[in-house]
C-alpha cells in the first residue's frame, strides 16, 4: 500500500516537472510584486493601484524553470506612450500592451508589457486587489501609500511611501533651519500619525510649513 502511494506521488512529481506551465504559474515568494498607477482622480490627490510581479521576478522565473535559451521576447511601440511585448515560451507566443498615464520612459513600459504578457502564461502576483485607491502626491508623481499583501510570514514592516514622503519633507525643513517647527508637528501627531487620515493631515501641514514664511522662534533669556 505504501509502495503504491509512493509510486503515485513520484508520478505526480514527475508530471509536474515535465509541465513547464505549472512550474511557471507556481506561487511567487513574498516581495516579488510591485504596484503600478492605473488611474488618478480628477483632483490629483488619489490614485488607483494595480499589483503586478516585478520584471526581475518574471525573468528569474523564466530562466529557472524554462531555461535562458527557451524563451524570448520582442518589443514594438503602439501609438504614443504604449509598448507591446510578444513573449515566446517553448514555442508559444502571447502578447500584451502596457501604456503610461504620464510621459513614461520606454524602459519602464517595456518591462511592464513583458510582465503583463507573462501573466497570460499564469505568472501572477498572489495578491487579491481590485484596483484600490490610495493617497497620491501629484508633485512627486508617486502614491503616498501602497497596499500591503497578506502573508503568512512575519517580517519587519517596511516604511510606507507616505512615511518616506514625510521624511523627505522633514529633511528639507531641517535644511532650511525649520527643524524645530517640524519637530513640534511630529510631536503633535505622535510621529507619523496613527492612521492614514492623520498622516495625510500631517503631510499637508509640513508642506504648508515648507512653503510658508518662517516664523520667529521665541527663546527665553537666561
Amino acid at each position: 500500500m505504501s509502495l503504491c502511494l509512493c509510486t503515485e506521488a513520484a508520478l505526480v512529481i514527475l508530471l509536474w516537472m515535465q509541465d513547464p506551465w505549472s512550474r511557471l504559474a507556481a506561487p511567487f515568494p513574498d516581495g516579488s510584486h510591485t504596484w503600478r498607477v492605473l488611474e488618478i482622480s480628477s483632483d490629483g490627490r488619489r490614485a488607483r493601484l494595480r499589483p503586478q510581479l516585478s520584471y526581475q521576478a518574471v525573468c528569474d522565473r523564466l530562466d529557472q524553470e524554462v531555461g535562458v535559451g527557451r524563451w524570448s521576447n520582442a518589443f514594438r511601440p503602439v501609438g504614443t506612450g504604449a509598448i507591446a511585448c510578444e513573449l515566446t515560451v517553448e514555442g508559444v507566443t502571447k502578447s500584451a500592451v502596457a501604456a503610461s498615464l504620464f510621459d513614461g520612459d520606454a524602459q519602464c513600459l517595456s518591462e511592464d508589457s513583458l510582465v503583463r504578457a507573462a501573466e497570460l502564461f499564469g505568472m501572477r502576483v498572489g495578491i487579491e486587489a481590485g484596483g484600490e485607491w490610495v493617497d497620491y502626491d501629484a508633485e512627486e508623481g508617486r502614491p503616498l501609500y501602497e497596499l500591503a499583501p497578506a502573508s503568512d510570514s512575519v517580517a519587519e514592516p517596511e516604511k510606507t511611501e507616505g512615511r518616506k514622503a514625510i521624511d523627505r519633507l522633514v529633511d528639507r525643513l531641517r535644511d532650511l533651519g525649520r527643524s524645530e517647527e517640524a519637530a513640534r508637528l511630529l510631536v503633535e501627531y505622535g510621529g507619523y500619525g496613527h492612521d492614514p487620515d492623520a498622516s495625510r493631515e500631517l503631510y499637508g501641514k509640513l508642506r504648508a510649513l515648507l512653503k510658508g514664511p518662517r516664523r520667529p522662534v521665541n527663546r527665553s533669556l537666561s
